[in-house]
C-alpha cells in the first residue's frame, strides 16, 4: 500500500515529501510553543502613542538590545532626528524613513547623546515593510547596530532587505498606526545648516519657538502589560482574540495575534491564546494597560466618556464608559498591574480547529509560490 503522503502528492499537485515534514514541523510547532509570548512596548511620542508587537522569536538579539535601552530609560526626552525622502527616476517619493534612538534635547542640558551598549548581531530576513520597526546601522558594517531605530514609513522592501547585510526588522506597529503617518507628514529641515549633515532632515512641530517646543519627542518607551494571547488588547482573553488570530492567519502585515513574535500569525499563536483563554489585567482602573493606575488613565476615561464602542475605560463592565468607571479608577489609583488567570476559562469551552482546517490552513502556507510581484518576504 502506498505510503499516505504519496496519496496526498497525487491529489495536490506540487506537494512532495518536503512539504509533508513541514506540515509535522508545523503541527509539532503548534503543540510545542504555548508558553512563548511577545512584547509590546509603547513610543509615547509628541503626537500621540505608538504601540509595537515586537518579535521576540524572530529577532531575539534584537528585542533584548532593544528592550535593555527602554529600561534604562534611555530613549526617554530623545527625538526624531532623521527624515530623509525617497527619490526615483519619477522623482520624489515622500518620506520613507522615520529615525529616533540616537539623540536626547532638554531646555537645561540641551542636545545629548544616547549612551550606546555594544552593538548587536544583525538578524534579517522580516521585510522592511510599512509600519515596521527596524534597526538603523553604520554604512558597511551589517553588525553595528546599537540604539538607533527607525519606522518605516513606506514599503522599503526593495531598497532595505538586502543592503548592507539586510536592515532587521525587529517589530511592527499594531495601534498607532495615525501617529506615525502624522510624524511622516511633517516637513524635514536643516537645523545644523553649515555645521554639518547629522540634522540635516529633523521634523519639526513648527518654525518658531525652541527645541524643546517644536522637535518630535519620544517621550519615553515601555513596556504594556497584557495578558499572553489578548490579540485585541481589550484586557482579557477571551473568544474575540481567537477571532482575530483565525480572521489574520498566515499574515506577515497584521500581527497583532503574532502571540509567540516571530512575525507571522501561525498555529502556534493560537496555542498562545488557548493556553491563556480566561486571563486579565487584574488591577481595575488601569485603562491605558501600561502597567500603573495614574493619571493617564483618567485621561482615557474622560476622553471616552459616554461611549459604547470604545470601551478601553469601562472598568465595571456594563458595557458603556461612565461614571462609575471614574469610581473604579480612583479606587484603584497607584496600584500597579499584574496578570492572572480568570474565571472565564471555566466558562468558555476552547474552539480547538478541526485537523482537516489545520491541515488545509498549513498546505495553503507551504504551497508552492511562483515569483511574486510583491515585496513582501517569506517570514515563515
Amino acid at each position: 500500500m502506498a505510503p499516505e503522503c504519496v496519496t496526498v502528492r497525487r491529489n495536490w499537485p506540487g506537494i512532495s515529501w518536503t512539504h509533508c515534514a513541514l506540515f509535522l514541523a508545523l503541527v509539532v510547532c503548534f503543540c510545542s510553543m504555548r508558553s512563548v509570548s511577545a512584547t509590546i512596548v509603547r513610543f509615547n511620542t509628541s503626537l500621540g502613542d505608538i504601540d509595537v508587537r515586537l518579535f521576540d522569536t524572530a529577532t531575539p538579539n534584537s528585542v533584548t538590545n532593544f528592550l535593555n535601552y527602554a529600561h534604562d530609560d534611555d530613549y526617554d526626552q530623545s527625538f526624531i532626528h532623521r527624515m530623509p525622502n525617497a527619490f526615483d527616476d519619477h522623482g520624489e517619493l515622500g518620506t520613507f524613513v522615520v529615525q529616533g534612538g540616537g539623540f536626547k534635547y532638554t531646555a537645561s542640558e540641551g542636545l545629548a547623546v544616547v549612551p550606546t551598549d555594544p552593538p548587536v548581531q544583525n538578524e534579517p530576513g522580516i521585510s522592511n515593510l510599512k509600519y515596521t520597526l527596524s534597526y538603523a546601522k553604520m554604512g558597511g558594517d551589517p553588525d553595528s547596530a546599537d540604539s538607533g531605530f527607525f519606522f518605516n514609513s513606506q514599503d522599503n522592501a526593495n531598497n532595505l532587505d538586502a543592503q548592507n547585510g539586510g536592515f532587521t526588522v525587529f517589530g511592527r506597529i499594531v495601534r498607532g498606526f495615525d501617529v506615525l503617518d502624522d510624524i511622516a507628514a511633517l516637513t524635514a529641515y536643516d537645523v545644523d545648516r553649515d555645521e554639518g549633515d547629522l540634522f540635516d532632515n529633523v521634523p519639526l512641530l513648527d518654525t518658531m519657538g525652541a527645541f524643546e517646543d517644536i522637535l518630535v519627542f519620544v517621550n519615553d518607551v515601555n513596556p504594556l502589560v497584557f495578558p499572553d494571547g489578548d490579540y485585541n488588547f481589550d484586557g482579557v482573553v477571551n473568544l474575540s482574540d481567537y477571532t482575530l488570530w483565525r480572521d489574520t492567519l498566515g499574515s506577515t502585515s497584521q500581527v497583532g495575534a503574532d502571540g509567540n513574535g516571530n512575525g507571522v500569525v501561525d498555529a502556534a499563536d493560537y496555542g498562545v491564546w488557548s493556553s491563556s483563554l480566561g486571563q486579565s489585567s487584574t488591577s481595575l482602573g488601569d485603562y491605558n494597560r501600561d502597567g500603573l493606575v495614574n493619571l493617564a488613565d483618567y485621561s482615557v476615561w474622560r476622553d471616552s466618556m459616554g461611549s459604547v464602542t470604545n470601551l478601553a475605560a469601562d472598568g465595571n463592565g456594563n458595557d458603556i464608559v461612565d461614571s462609575g468607571d471614574y469610581t473604579v479608577w480612583k479606587a484603584n489609583f497607584g496600584n500597579a498591574t499584574v496578570a492572572s488567570a480568570g474565571s472565564l476559562a471555566s466558562k468558555l469551552a476552547v474552539p480547538e480547529p478541526s485537523s482537516l482546517w489545520l491541515a488545509l490552513a498549513a498546505l495553503w502556507l507551504l504551497r508552492p509560490h511562483k515569483k511574486r510581484a510583491s515585496n513582501e518576504p517569506d517570514t515563515r
